[in-house]
């Protein structure tokens, strides 16, 4: 039996699939509706990831509901160690996935920063391939999780 790479506590909270913290590269653009509609732009770091969803930090406030493109750069296959240490390599080391997603929700926290609750709702089927590769090496790759059906 494989033993797994996490090995520190998953706080599920009210999830249905467990997340880890786990820090990555995301950038994400959203289109703001308003007066004058446009879009805004930004690069993030996860705060945790799992197969439906991820928690980042944000200086733009969104509101929950809100649909954005994100882009997680996820680490070379090589260099996937144990989440304690840092996964946060050079993009043009990492392999790019790009995921359709809504804001789930979004809080406040201090000096103009927000903290966004993401939900996946699309992958192109190769970058749900790239996806599930990454979660299957920290065992989170969840059958039942929509990621896998």
């Amino acid at each position: 039996m494989n033993e797994k790479i996490y090995k520190g506590k998953v706080s599920a909270e009210r999830r249905q699939y467990p997340r880890i913290p786990l820090k990555l590269w995301v950038h994400f653009t959203a289109r703001i509706q308003g007066e004058l509609a446009h879009s805004c732009s930004s690069e993030s770091l996860s705060e945790d990831l799992g197969t439906t969803g991820l928690a980042m930090r944000s200086d733009q406030e969104l509101a929950g509901g809100q649909t954005l493109t994100l882009t997680l750069f996820l680490p070379p296959k090589g260099k996937r160690t144990d989440v304690s240490k840092t996964l946060i390599y050079p993009e043009e080391e990492c392999l790019p996935v790009t995921i359709r997603a809504r804001v789930a929700w979004c809080r406040a926290l201090a000096d103009q920063e927000y903290i966004l609750g993401i939900q996946f709702l699309d992958l192109t089927p190769p970058d749900c391939g790239h996806l599930k590769s990454f979660l299957v090496d920290y065992r989170l790759d969840d059958p039942a999780s929509p990621l896998y059906t």
